[in-house]
């Protein structure tokens, strides 16, 4: 017999699968409108195996850093020269670009982990396109627009104090799952 905190738990997983289905989709298609717009001839068509070799990745960010200069690297790799790429698209991305990589290692992408490729396509994204331009406060304000066309009756003006009591989480957390938390507005932080 199911309680309803079993039910409760088994829904929010199938949400967090649909979620994760969700952005292996957006992200193969923002990773292919990339590859797409330089003419590279290359797409992703499994992302949690695609990149493993490195060549796919190198390929993204020299669309995405025209004007950097990407390590050596081996465009037809053997399987230890999969991890030289990779090593190699890390550094670039870490030490020539600045892009702040927490808890994403080269390794996590050869062992095809799906959630630390998903992190590290979200890091290019905010970083090249998002970001873009260095304008930080622009970002935060377009997302904040963002959040407050979905749950405009909450007044979202920050990501800190706004937040911390659970309530506009809880709201936007209704709105993609309606009737999730019905009662979100008279909830006691």
């Amino acid at each position: 017999m199911y309680t309803s905190c079993t039910l409760c738990i088994n829904h929010l997983i199938t949400m967090d699968q649909a979620y994760v289905e969700v952005q292996r989709r957006t992200f193969t298609n923002w990773t292919n409108s990339k590859l797409n717009l330089k003419g590279a001839g290359r797409k992703v068509t499994r992302i949690e195996k695609d990149f493993d070799d490195g060549v796919l990745l190198i390929a993204l960010l020299q669309i995405l850093a025209p004007e950097s200069k990407m390590p050596k690297y081996h465009s037809k790799p053997s399987l230890n020269d999969g991890k030289v790429n990779l090593e190699a698209a890390f550094q670039f991305m870490i030490d020539i670009e600045r892009i702040p990589l927490s808890n994403i290692e080269p390794q996590d992408i050869i062992e095809n982990n799906l959630g630390a490729i998903l992190r590290l396509l979200w890091h290019l994204i905010w970083f090249y396109q998002i970001s873009a331009g260095g304008d930080e406060q622009f970002a935060r304000k377009l997302l904040l627009g963002w959040v407050n066309s979905l749950i405009p009756n909450m007044a979202v003006s920050n990501f800190t104090t706004d937040w911390s009591s659970g309530t506009c989480l809880a709201a936007l957390v209704d709105h993609c799952q309606p009737g999730l938390i019905p009662n979100y507005s008279s909830l006691d932080p």
